[in-house]
């Protein structure tokens, strides 16, 4: 009975750490809240982009493009200031103050970076050290999901980029002629781990509900994983066949990167920044399109026609400029434009449209003249943005 009474307050005791234990193991109600996930989704959109313009080659790193980085950057400051003053006493987070605060910190610092890139009159700085400061960010809420055992797509996606890019360096500019048998020998080595990431990758469902996006942008990410998926395919036969075929290692391998670039930027809202650039446009195509709608109009209003679309024409390439920066457009990479004439999208709808009705209003010599073919032209301006911004369930 001593024996008994002694083992009663011990077995108890393990049963708690047991019920402790298999509790950890759950995923919080909080992290599995609609509300939660939302508010992650949007910071996942807003730390995306300050990441791409902070890490484009010095060559490409322009006062516009800092200017772009520092635009976005703010946005970001904005969007985990309100979150981290939501969560950060909650029991999900509490335990992670040190990793609240490295944030913080790191955020602060790539802010720093950037402004004395915009200050500089020469833009030296490529804005990398900004770029590794925004990593740590997501390394530290990575840390803080799997701690309540969360498994976010990013994380994993992330984790993907991690094994990726070592691989992706090793093959960079290499060709079928310039791939050397231990070129090859090396990328064996690396895809492994590599393909066991990317298998991580295609288990998850990339859901509306969490990310906040439409059924366009999910049709769009699916056809991303499913591209690299095939890539990574092809590139495997290649790398293991029994006398290696270089030319699709080259090629294939050289496309690792890219295809993953196209699904992170998918869960990016490169938009939301330049808001007041998108706002001058939307309200100079107004006012073209109040412009054109004359059936019998003077010379002075084909004029004052012509000026209104040249404003708009000039607005727009303001606000496209943005997504357009070299070497890797956003506006290519996320399908805003094709930049092929038989199957034109968005951007270059609006483009061509815009030159055609300035070509028309140029070409008028007889008065009075009717309009409504140019304002069908201006028009097209507002049906392709609804378009862009109901497919990024823009608001």
């Amino acid at each position: 009975m001593k024996i008994l009474r002694k083992l009663v307050p011990l077995l108890f005791g393990m049963l708690l750490m047991i019920s402790a234990g298999c509790g950890n193991n759950d995923t919080s109600n909080l992290m599995q809240s609609s509300e939660y996930q939302t508010d992650l989704a949007n910071l996942t959109k807003s730390y995306i982009p300050p990441l791409f313009y902070t890490n484009l080659p010095a060559t490409n790193t322009t006062p516009a493009v800092v200017q772009d980085a520092k635009k976005a950057h703010d946005r970001l400051v904005i969007v985990w200031s309100a979150f981290k003053a939501k969560y950060k006493d909650t029991a999900e987070f509490t335990p992670y103050s040190a990793q609240l605060t490295q944030i913080d910190t790191e955020i602060a610092l790539a802010g720093q970076i950037i402004q004395t890139a915009a200050s500089s009159n020469s833009i030296a700085n490529d804005l990398l050290a900004a770029h590794e400061a925004l990593e740590i960010i997501r390394v530290n809420l990575q840390t803080i999901d799997r701690k309540n055992n969360f498994d976010y797509p990013i994380d994993g996606i992330k984790d993907f980029h991690d094994a990726m890019e070592p691989f992706a360096l090793a093959v960079k500019g290499k060709t079928a002629a310039t791939l050397s048998d231990a070129d090859v020998a090396t990328l064996k080595g690396m895809f492994p781990n590599m393909e066991n990431s990317w298998a991580k990758v295609t288990t998850y469902q990339f859901t509306t509900t969490q990310f906040g996006i439409t059924a366009d942008v999910k049709a769009f990410i699916d056809a991303a994983v499913a591209s690299q998926t095939a890539n990574m395919t092809a590139l495997k036969t290649a790398l293991y066949a029994a006398t290696p075929d270089k030319t699709v290692i080259a090629t294939n391998g050289n496309n690792v990167k890219p295809l993953f670039l196209k699904l992170f930027f998918s869960f990016a809202d490169f938009i939301k920044p330049f808001d007041a650039d998108l706002v001058a446009a939307d309200s100079a195509a107004t006012t073209a399109v109040s412009a054109t709608t004359n059936t019998a109009a003077t010379s002075a209003e084909v004029a004052a026609a012509l000026t209104a679309v040249t404003a708009l024409e000039s607005s727009f390439n303001k606000f496209k400029v943005h997504f357009a920066t070299q070497p890797i457009s956003i506006m290519g990479v996320l399908g805003w434009f094709t930049g092929s004439a038989t199957s034109p999208s968005y951007f270059d709808k609006i483009s061509a449209a815009l030159t055609s009705a300035k070509t028309q209003l140029n070409a008028i010599q007889s008065y009075p003249a009717n309009l409504t073919t140019v304002n069908t032209q201006v028009l097209i301006y507002s049906t392709e943005m609804i378009k862009l911004k109901t497919r990024l369930n823009y608001k």
